[in-house]
């Protein structure tokens, strides 16, 4: 009988035990819930964060390029998406210079400006691939130019992308993705960027016997309503 009563003891105490637990998981869901409820409650229309060719006014679409040392850097062209909650992809795209000698660059300056109600933080940089590549940059021989050179010579070919104070960069010629934290963008304010284009000068460099073209993949950048 005692050992019964002991058994049906336990069985109830396990019960209770699992319950319990449940409850607590049930809770911590809840949590999270209310977490992303809140988030997307909030107006969309009021988050507004732009890629702009000028500091205080949007101006998207072409981006002029400015050329050192006789580089030469065509137009790119900047948009801004909205994908709903709470998150806007920035995109500078058609990045294309012309070089033919170690030391050259190409620059673009452009703002990232956030004209909306609410605060946003940069939490995604993306060097994307040129499209049907499965590289980040693609160079071409120009007139004149050896092709075999020209692979040689496009390893000296860097990108950077300057955002405030951070650098980010593609040398490993691949769809290259930064995940960023801390980097706010308060309502009302703007922020630089340069996107810098240079043909490296070392003691290792293999110069092209000729021009020859560079062409990059799009670089997105990413903005959310939250640092989380």
């Amino acid at each position: 009988m005692r050992s019964e009563r002991k058994s049906r003891f336990l069985s109830y105490l396990a019960l209770v035990v699992g319950v319990l637990s449940i409850s607590i998981s049930f809770a911590a869901y809840s949590s999270s819930l209310i977490i992303v409820k809140i988030n997307r409650n909030v107006n969309c229309e009021l988050f507004k964060v732009y890629l702009s060719s000028e500091e205080e006014t949007v101006k998207q679409g072409f981006l002029k390029a400015n050329t050192f040392n006789g580089a030469k850097g065509n137009t790119a062209e900047i948009s801004n998406a909205a994908l709903g909650n709470l998150q806007i992809n920035s995109t500078v795209a058609n990045i294309h210079a012309y070089f033919t000698n170690p030391g050259q660059s190409v620059t673009y300056k452009l703002y990232a400006i956030n004209s909306g109600k609410y605060s946003a933080y940069l939490k995604q940089v993306e060097f994307k691939n040129v499209y049907r590549t499965n590289k980040h940059k693609v160079c071409t021989a120009g007139k004149g130019a050896s092709s075999i050179l020209v692979d040689e010579a496009c390893k000296d070919i860097k990108i950077r992308i300057k955002i405030r104070d951070t650098i980010f960069e593609d040398n490993e010629n691949i769809n290259k993705i930064y995940n960023v934290s801390d980097h706010l963008l308060a309502p009302g304010l703007s922020e630089p960027i340069i996107i810098t284009i240079s043909y490296e000068n070392n003691d290792n460099n293999t110069v092209s016997d000729g021009p020859f073209y560079v062409d990059f993949g799009d670089i997105v950048l990413t903005y959310l309503s939250t640092d989380y």
